[in-house]
């Protein structure tokens, strides 16, 4: 089975708002390379990254979140 890595491709694409429009999440998109560093191929695989801002991390708005 040949290897790869994900690499992700431009800023993050995606921005879900509160109530207030405050950014709660950020979507980064990433392509699947196959082989290793700059000699890679990118192959059709794609992937989304989601994941909180900082602004919005602590421990009083974790409350019933799950992963």
């Amino acid at each position: 089975m040949p290897g790869g890595f994900w690499k992700p491709t431009g800023s993050p694409d995606t921005k879900i708002l509160d109530e207030n429009s405050n950014t709660m999440v950020e979507r980064r998109s990433l392509d699947f390379y196959e082989g290793k560093g700059k000699g890679g191929s990118r192959t059709d695989w794609k992937m989304h990254e989601y994941y909180p801002t900082t602004n919005n991390v602590s421990s009083s708005n974790t409350k019933g979140m799950r992963v």
